[in-house]
C-alpha cells in the first residue's frame, strides 16, 4: 500500500520520517510512504529542537472553518498531484487533520454531494495520539468554541499548578471500551480490538512544555473566530474505513484520541493502548512489534474492502 504521512505540529516531514523509521523497518517492504510538509511555520515541539533541525511546521494558523477548509484543499491538491494513496498516517495534529478530512468525505458521500475536494478516499487510516479535530464547515460540525476555551483554562490551570497528571480515564462512550489503566488486552469484537503494552513515560519537563505550548497556542489561534468540531453526540457520520488508533495512556491529550475512536466504525477499529506511553510515537521493541502487527492487520482489512 501507498501511504500519505502527515507530521505533528512543531516538526516536519523529515522528522516524522525519522520518528517512524523503527516502525517501518518492521513492515512489509511492499508499502511505500510519502511525507509532506505543513504550510505554516511555528515553534519546535518540546524536545525536538535538541535533536532535529527545522523548519518547524504546523497545519493550522487558525481554527475557524474557512481556514480548515483551505487546509483540506491543500491536502486534496497533494492527493490529486501525487496520488492516489491507499492509506493515510498522521501523528498529533496530522492525525486530527486526516480524521477531519475523512469525516468530511463521509459527509459529502452520504449527502450525495461528493465533489473533487473530498473525492480521494483512503482504504485505511493510522492515527497516532490525535489532538482535537476541527471542521471546515458549519454544516458538517458543531460550534465547539466554548469547549476550546475550557480546554485553554484547563491547560492554563496546569501552568498555575492547579491540576495534576492523571492516567487515561474510563471513557463514557457508545460501545464497550477497555479499562484504560489495565495492562491486559481487551477484545471489542471479532474485528475491533484493543491491545495494551507498557512503555517508558516522558519526562516531566516534556509534559509541562507540551501543556504550555498548547495553552499559549490556543490563545493566539482562537482570536475572535468561532470554531467547529465533531462532538460525538452531534455527528451522524463515522469514518467507515479500517483504522488503527495508537494511544498513549498518559498522553495529556488522550481524550481526543478517545473521541476519535467514537467517530470511527467500531467493527473496523483497532486500538493500541500503550500503558505508559505519552504523546509520542512508540519507541520500545515490544510496542513497535505490536504496532507493526496491528498495522498489517488493518492493511489486510483495507485490502479486502
Amino acid at each position: 500500500m501507498r501511504f500519505l504521512c502527515l507530521h505533528g505540529r512543531g516538526t516536519n516531514s523529515d522528522i516524522f520520517e525519522s520518528q517512524l523509521a523503527a516502525l517501518f523497518s518492521r513492515l512489509s517492504p511492499e508499502h511505500s510512504f510519502d511525507f509532506i510538509d505543513a504550510p505554516y511555520h511555528c515553534s519546535a515541539a518540546p524536545g525536538i529542537s535538541k535533536i532535529y533541525d527545522g523548519p518547524y511546521l504546523a497545519w493550522h494558523s487558525r481554527y475557524d472553518p474557512v481556514h480548515i477548509a483551505e487546509i483540506h484543499e491543500y491536502i486534496d491538491s497533494v492527493i490529486n498531484e501525487d496520488g492516489p494513496y491507499d492509506g493515510v498516517i498522521g501523528f498529533s495534529q496530522g492525525a486530527a487533520l486526516a480524521a477531519s478530512f475523512l469525516l468530511c468525505h463521509e459527509y459529502t458521500h452520504d449527502q450525495a454531494l461528493l465533489d473533487s475536494r473530498h473525492a480521494a478516499a483512503f482504504k485505511v487510516a493510522i492515527f497516532f495520539n490525535s489532538v482535537m479535530l476541527f471542521s471546515p464547515s458549519e454544516d458538517i460540525g458543531a460550534d465547539i468554541t466554548d469547549t476550546i476555551k475550557k480546554q485553554e483554562e484547563k491547560h492554563m490551570g496546569f501552568l498555575r499548578g492547579e491540576s495534576n497528571e492523571q492516567t487515561l480515564p474510563e471513557p463514557q462512550i457508545r460501545f464497550k471500551m477497555p479499562n484504560w489503566s489495565s495492562s491486559s488486552s481487551t477484545s471489542l469484537s471479532s474485528i475491533a480490538s484493543v491491545s495494551t503494552i507498557s512503555e517508558d513515560e516522558p519526562s516531566d519537563e516534556i509534559k509541562w512544555a507540551r501543556k504550555r505550548s498548547v495553552a499559549f497556542e490556543s490563545q493566539s489561534l482562537l482570536k475572535e473566530h468561532s470554531v467547529y468540531g465533531f462532538p460525538t453526540d452531534n455527528i451522524p457520520h463515522q469514518i467507515a474505513i479500517p483504522t488503527l488508533h495508537v494511544i498513549g495512556a498518559k498522553d495529556e491529550f488522550s481524550e481526543h484520541s478517545q473521541t476519535l475512536t467514537m467517530l470511527c466504525q467500531r467493527e473496523k477499529a483497532e486500538i493500541f493502548l500503550i500503558k505508559d506511553g505519552g504523546h509520542d510515537i512508540p519507541r520500545t521493541k515490544a510496542a513497535l512489534d505490536e504496532c507493526a502487527r496491528l498495522f498489517e492487520m488493518v492493511v489486510m482489512m483495507g485490502s479486502i474492502r
